[in-house]
């Protein structure tokens, strides 16, 4: 009988472990999406907060908030799939450091200049296949 529940006892233990553990994969991983998309949502809330009047703001911005994190839980699954937890931690790691942090500060306007090179290729792209289709 005390070996069953010493067994019991030891399953139960190794389960919650198991489930302490993804959990704090999961945060992880939500950290770095968040890290990752910060600039990207501050920008779209700027854009988005000068047609909406003052006064719906905070109610805005409560819902715009809850939005993101659904929307950072389900990206930070997809990452999960990809990268392991020790990886995800070095990525941390890596954004914790000053040319991670340059990184972050400067991924919006690298964003936007490949989205302009990206167009101006589409074009010359478009042209090349204009040239040798038949």
């Amino acid at each position: 009988m005390k070996k069953a529940v010493l067994a019991v006892v030891i399953f139960l233990t190794f389960v919650q472990t198991q489930a302490q553990e993804q959990e704090a994969y999961k945060q992880d991983a939500i950290t770095w999406v968040e890290i990752k998309l910060k600039s990207q949502y501050e920008f779209i809330y700027e854009q988005v907060a000068a047609l909406i009047p003052e006064h719906n703001l905070p109610a805005f911005k409560a819902e715009m908030d809850k939005e993101l994190n659904l929307f950072n839980e389900r990206l930070a699954e997809e990452y999960m799939q990809v990268f392991t937890h020790d990886e995800i931690k070095e990525i941390l790691k890596f954004y914790n450091t000053e040319v991670g942090k340059k990184v972050i500060e400067k991924s919006l306007l690298l964003d936007e200049a490949s989205i302009e090179a990206g167009q101006e290729l589409s074009l010359k792209l478009q042209a090349l296949l204009g040239k040798y289709a038949e």
